[in-house]
């Protein structure tokens, strides 16, 4: 039975962690003839923070405790010391020089790609971050070896210790592998087809060193074979086709959970995977203003192509529900200063903030409360034009129940009193689902007007906008901003109480200005300024957009202002009337 080793994870009474399973602090492995101690230890600001531990459920000091399970084993004759880590890369080495006794950390978190850039070029889609192993020198100035390698089995670490009669380390060596399966196939929506010898040949011709053939194992293969068939019945529905890629990252620049985007994707206004979950939120409750969602609540980039059920749970795969909040514009800005300072800080690259309907400048290098600056709101989208957010108006903000809590560093979610908060008990995947649901045409990329991130100035002082090369060892440009055609068409308004433009020949300029992206559900552009006396009162119902194309939309549109115009008061009768005319008497608003 696999051993499970977290030293410093002290589980409730109820955790499954102490029902289902029993933690061990550290195993003790023969090697060759040799006793080699492995301690678990997990990070634990973050998980106490960023996780949803059980109730009850704690971790003790990294440090404190792996020092305590070091001395015991060298108590008991073991001198030989791992260190299996999810700290990350930065924190290992921190401490590592607290520690003594120890001899090599194998660490995780921080999703590190480390070796030689000759041997990882062309292949992965990071840049290594040093060399494989890096070493440094414990409390007594003792040699240890750190190594991580990256993340999803993208590639294999190989590593080579010699010790001393002591125990102590005299020299480490290895290497990342790219693991290989023995041949390769093309592999495209509908089949996937061998390679010819001669074009496997030039394949592996093309591969650098770091590159490595591994035979497939029968016992493995079979497991998965049965696992996948039964999987594939449930997650194979197709509920939406992406015309391009939505990539994944957690910040601008930011390529460690791609595995089909470049830093250079996502350098300018971050990832367009996320922004899109913020979106269907937002879509999906129809009495949120906002959506908020964290980057790290997001864990696949969105292919293009068709996409199923099974993929829109890869993405989201947490069992988190859809939360609304009651939030001043000042609390607003208050909950992304403290993501932001939570991301900054280095508590988690996962807290940066995706929003919809929201959008802001971000700079990195400056003190809490000075990060947001720009920050304009568009309520549900339903406008073409952005507004400076009011900070005495209250908004309800559509957001996850992880971060609603105060979880990832969004401490002014947690402060909301609970008579503002509404659970929906939808779970974020499922919210994710009804809105792709609702798309029948293929997905297109996000208009930049709608990222929330619209300016973006790292850590270091240096802005992503003016400078392609903020990113070391990528070189992006800038965006080119005097080109990107605003989300909304200006052509001429209709009257309110005249009749629209004709819809012969496609949408009229009265559609394509309203309703510039009908499929994806936005209101009317400029309803609150234009017809303002209607604008508390029309709702678009999505699932009347469904029923017709763009001429019945525009009926049922104009039907209903006419109608909710004149009878405020009996809105939701007349509305079902709205329905039934859409479907039947498709030509009846010629005659008012």
């Amino acid at each position: 039975m696999p051993q499970v080793l977290a030293a410093n994870v002290v589980p409730g009474p109820q955790s499954p962690l102490r029902t289902k399973m029993q933690l061990q602090p550290y195993h003790v492995y023969t090697v060759g003839g040799h006793h080699v101690g492995v301690i678990g230890i997990d990070i634990k600001g973050k998980t106490e923070l960023s996780s949803s531990p059980s109730p009850g459920t704690y971790l003790l000091d990294e440090v404190t405790t792996a020092q305590k399970f070091i001395d015991e084993l060298h108590g008991k004759g073991i001198n030989k010391i791992i260190l299996l880590s999810h700290v990350g890369l930065s924190k290992d080495h921190v401490i590592a020089g607290q520690l003594r006794g120890v001899d090599v950390i194998v660490g995780g978190d921080s999703h590190s790609l480390m070796g030689d850039a000759a041997n990882l070029a062309k292949a992965p889609r990071a840049a290594p971050v040093g060399e494989y192993p890096s070493q440094t020198a414990d409390a007594d100035g003792k040699t240890v070896c750190i190594v991580q390698a990256w993340h999803y089995s993208n590639v294999v670490g190989e590593l080579e210790v010699n010790f001393d009669a002591n125990g102590d380390v005299l020299s480490c060596t290895g290497r990342p592998i790219i693991p290989l399966a023995e041949s390769s196939t093309w592999v495209n929506a509908l089949s996937r087809t061998p390679l010819s010898a001669e074009e496997q040949a030039a394949v592996m011709a093309a591969l650098p060193a770091g590159a490595a053939v591994y035979a497939e194992k029968s016992e493995a293969k079979a497991w998965i074979d049965t696992n996948v068939a039964q999987i594939a019945i449930m997650t194979k529905e197709r509920i939406a086709t992406f015309e391009s890629k939505f990539c994944l990252s957690r910040d601008p620049g930011s390529s460690r959970s791609s595995t089909i985007c470049t830093v250079c994707d996502t350098y300018h206004r971050g990832g367009g995977a996320c922004q899109l979950v913020a979106k269907a939120f937002l879509m999906g409750e129809r009495s949120a203003h906002i959506a908020i969602q964290n980057g790290g609540g997001c864990r696949k980039d969105l292919p293009n192509g068709n996409y199923s059920i099974g993929q829109a749970y890869e993405m989201l795969p947490f069992s988190n529900t859809m939360v609304t909040l009651e939030m001043t514009g000042e609390q607003v800005r208050d909950v992304l200063e403290d993501a932001l300072e939570y991301f900054t800080i280095g508590g988690s690259t996962g807290a940066y903030p995706y929003a919809a309907g929201l959008r802001y400048h971000v700079d990195a290098s400056k003190a809490k409360g000075s990060r947001v600056s720009n920050l304009e709101v568009n309520p549900r989208l339903g406008s073409c034009a952005w507004s400076p957010i009011d900070p005495a108006f209250t908004y309800v903000v559509v957001t996850n129940n992880y971060i609603a809590g105060g979880k990832d560093g969004y401490a002014t979610f947690g402060a909301v009193p609970a008579d503002k908060v509404v659970n929906t008990f939808t779970n974020y995947a499922q919210g994710f689902i009804d809105y792709l649901r609702t798309m029948h045409t293929a997905i297109m990329p996000l208009h930049p007007e709608e990222y929330s991130t619209q300016g973006y100035i790292n850590k270091m002082g240096c802005d992503h906008s003016t400078n392609g090369e903020c990113v070391v060892g990528f070189s992006c440009g800038v965006p080119d901003t005097a080109s990107n055609s605003s989300m909304c068409k200006e052509e001429p308004l209709p009257v309110a109480g005249t009749t629209p433009p004709p819809t012969t020949g496609g949408p009229s300029g009265f559609l394509t200005r309203y309703l510039p992206d009908v499929d994806n559900g936005l209101a009317a552009c400029h309803l609150e300024k234009d017809w303002p006396e209607l604008a508390n009162e029309v709702i678009l119902d999505d699932e009347i957009f469904k029923t017709g194309g763009l001429g019945k939309l525009m009926i049922h549109k104009f039907l209903e202002v006419w109608l909710c115009y004149r009878c405020l008061f009996v809105r939701v009768c007349l509305r079902v009337c709205v329905v039934f005319a859409c479907m039947f008497f498709g030509t009846i608003w010629f005659v008012f």
